[in-house]
């Protein structure tokens, strides 16, 4: 069977994230895209919310736990990010990327994209 998907694009905040010193005390915006793999059936039957990923509070629950840390790497980020999200039981997969716009010059961005599933 294949997965359902739940997605969020260029979900966009500031956090302290990065290793030189200007990146230690002044946040910087990230952007952030999420693919959950999820089935969405029982909730497509019951048209109840409570049956599915609310991508609302996906969105937000990643704003607070990304803006509430300070990252030196990307990795550590996407890596903690994405196992907050599996502690929920309906998300079996997440596909996270995250971009930083202002971490090359004459780049659009840099960043990294992870894939982890349940175990």
């Amino acid at each position: 069977m294949k997965d359902d998907h739940i997605f969020i694009e260029r979900l966009t905040f500031d956090c302290i994230v990065g290793v030189l010193p200007h990146e230690r005390t002044t946040p910087q915006p990230l952007i952030i895209d999420l693919v959950l793999d999820a089935d969405i059936q029982v909730a497509a039957k019951s048209k109840a919310l409570k049956d599915t990923v609310d991508y609302g509070t996906v969105a937000e629950t990643v704003r607070r736990f990304v803006s509430s840390g300070q990252y030196l790497l990307l990795e550590t980020l996407a890596e903690e990010t994405t196992a907050l999200l599996l502690e929920d039981a309906r998300i079996t997969a997440v596909e996270f990327t995250v971009r930083k716009p202002r971490a090359i010059d004459n780049a659009a961005a840099a960043g990294i994209q992870i894939y982890r599933r349940r175990n």
